[in-house]
């Protein structure tokens, strides 16, 4: 097993990726890496598919849209009370725990936000996420 996933494997055994904070900093930084390379990303959309440069604006402003509406979604406080239920002496009926990977294999066509949108939904449910990436074109 390569060095990578024997870290996404450590990660998914001790738990690191279902914490709050945790998630809401994976989200952070991906969210400011995004809008940082947001004109790089248009022109290499530009560059690989041949679309106009408004689609290649609208996918990355739908991407970065991804991340925000689901670190807005993220209710600190309740995850807060969900995590000291049992000490407080009530139950947790309404626990859901992550499957602990999500494996991604992307579509071809907006490919930037299809590798994004389903990533993003992975790491707020607190999962790990590998992503399958292609570099090679296989002829038909």
């Amino acid at each position: 097993m390569s060095d990578s996933l024997q870290r996404i494997n450590a990660a998914i055994i001790d738990g690191r990726c279902r914490t709050t904070r945790y998630i809401q900093r994976q989200l952070t930084t991906l969210h400011a890496a995004l809008v940082q390379e947001s004109s790089n990303l248009q022109l290499a959309i530009v560059k690989d598919t041949g679309c106009s440069q408004a689609e290649a604006w609208f996918e990355v402003h739908m991407t970065v849209q991804a991340v925000k509406d689901q670190y807005e979604a993220i209710d600190f406080k309740e995850s807060l009370q969900q995590e000291y239920s049992i000490a407080q002496g009530k139950q947790n009926l309404d626990r859901r725990l992550p499957f602990g990977c999500a494996y991604i294999v992307p579509c071809k066509h907006s490919r930037l936000y299809s590798i994004i949108q389903p990533a993003v939904a992975a790491i707020a449910a607190g999962n790990c996420v590998v992503i399958e990436v292609c570099t090679k074109l296989l002829s038909g």
